[in-house]
């Protein structure tokens, strides 16, 4: 899509915002760049890869779930295209398993952020905590006035978090902080999955993140 669009195929950069296999599934397709990550991304591929038949259940898993929740939408609505859309994605990582797919890992990671220049372009990189995985990132392109937030929240704000403790939830905050400071600086939002989002989307997420941190404090 990108040679497509551009007409150039000379990539410097791939960055992972977390280790989950439809995110880095593509990695080796850029053999010839830079694969960055947070360093936890690095060791959970590590972890994960160990046996990928143990990967291939759990996948599967994914898309018989995405399949029974198919049969409740609408056909057509916005719903449905949108859980199709993650069954396909699933089912696609799925498949290449199946292939024989080899992962091709990080070969740069960070502990808490990273700054890459390029030209006229700045990427910054912050860890958020422990949320989706251990490993998701915020990208930060501050003259494009864009934050690319992996898999953290959805539309509407709903955050996509997991077994986590107050601790991670102290994290989250300190981030938010981060991302409210540069305020002035994001105009979009862009989910792991191609979702376009605005600063509401933004604020009803750092909402939820409030609200759980909360929670977790309280119990």
């Amino acid at each position: 899509m990108i040679e497509n669009e551009f007409g150039r195929n000379d990539f410097v950069y791939l960055i992972n915002t977390h280790s989950h296999p439809d995110h880095i599934g593509g990695n080796q397709v850029f053999s010839d760049a830079i694969i960055v990550g947070h360093e936890n991304c690095l060791s959970e591929i590590l972890n994960q890869w160990k046996d990928p038949e143990k990967i291939k259940p759990r996948l599967l898993k994914i898309v018989e779930e995405y399949d029974s929740e198919l049969k409740n939408c609408e056909p057509g609505s916005d719903e449905w295209n949108s859980v199709f859309c993650q069954k396909v994605r699933y089912q696609s990582a799925y498949n290449d398993l199946l292939d024989g797919q080899v992962i091709t890992n990080p070969n740069v990671t960070f502990t808490d952020s990273l700054s890459i220049f390029m030209g006229d372009a700045t990427f910054n990189l912050i860890y958020f905590g422990k949320a989706h995985s251990n490993s998701d990132i915020f990208i930060h392109l501050p003259e494009a006035k864009i934050l690319m937030s992996g898999d953290l929240f959805f539309p509407g704000g709903r955050p996509s978090l997991y077994e986590v403790s107050e601790k991670d939830a102290q994290r989250w905050i300190y981030v938010m902080d981060w991302i409210k400071n540069r305020d002035d600086e994001i105009d979009i939002i862009i989910g792991g999955h191609g979702q376009i989002m605005d600063k509401k989307d933004l604020e009803a997420f750092n909402k939820s993140i409030l609200l759980k941190k909360l929670e977790l404090v309280t119990k």
